[in-house]
């Protein structure tokens, strides 16, 4: 049971240590998912362009969010802040 508990330890470290950073990520998607919802009705399907960038503050986040009814949105949360700022995206034609 000891040489179990041995090497069962690290491993466990090692997974925490793994897993953390993409939890820190997850985060900002959470709030991200339900901050659409609650104020524009838009459930989240995937997002593209995002870019994640460290800053004085902390981090910034740049998408954009696409929902299922097919709208999109340019979201940009600034380091520091606890909400995102939502611009919706307009149809182009060529």
């Amino acid at each position: 049971m000891q040489t179990v508990f041995k090497y069962c330890v690290p491993l466990l470290v090692l997974c925490a240590s793994v897993v953390s950073p993409a939890h820190s990520e997850d985060t900002w998607k959470v709030l991200l998912e339900q901050q659409l919802l609650a104020e524009e009705k838009c459930k989240l399907n995937y997002l593209t362009d995002v870019s994640i960038t460290e800053e004085a503050g902390g981090s910034a986040v740049k998408a954009k969010a696409h929902c299922q009814d097919k709208r999109s949105f340019d979201v940009y949360m600034q380091p520091g802040k606890a909400k995102f700022e939502l611009s919706a995206c307009k149809p182009t034609y060529c």
